[in-house]
């Protein structure tokens, strides 16, 4: 197997395109603005396909809860938006 395709990328592109990486960020930031419950029913509904790819999904909340929490108004409009939507990857520099 090419090490460069073994994880779907545009695949993960385009849940992030489609908001079902950032259904828990706040809707003033970007997201859809679910609570655990509706990203639950979410992830339930996802891992009935392949559990690995979800799980990254699933990462994303993580990460999302601690950039609300922790950043400022000029990171939530643009560092956090690109990383949300993979315009820029989480190991590359704004």
């Amino acid at each position: 197997m090419d090490p460069a395709s073994a994880f779907p990328m545009e695949t993960l592109k385009g849940c992030s395109r489609s908001g079902l990486r950032t259904v828990t960020v706040p809707k003033e930031m970007g997201g859809q603005g679910f609570a655990i419950m509706g990203h639950c029913v979410l992830l339930e509904e996802l891992f009935q396909g392949e559990a690995g790819f979800v799980s990254v999904i699933h990462q994303g909340r993580k990460l999302a809860k601690m950039l609300c929490h922790f950043s400022t108004d000029t990171q939530e409009k643009g560092f956090c938006l690109d990383l949300w939507m993979l315009r820029l990857a989480p190991w590359q520099s704004a």
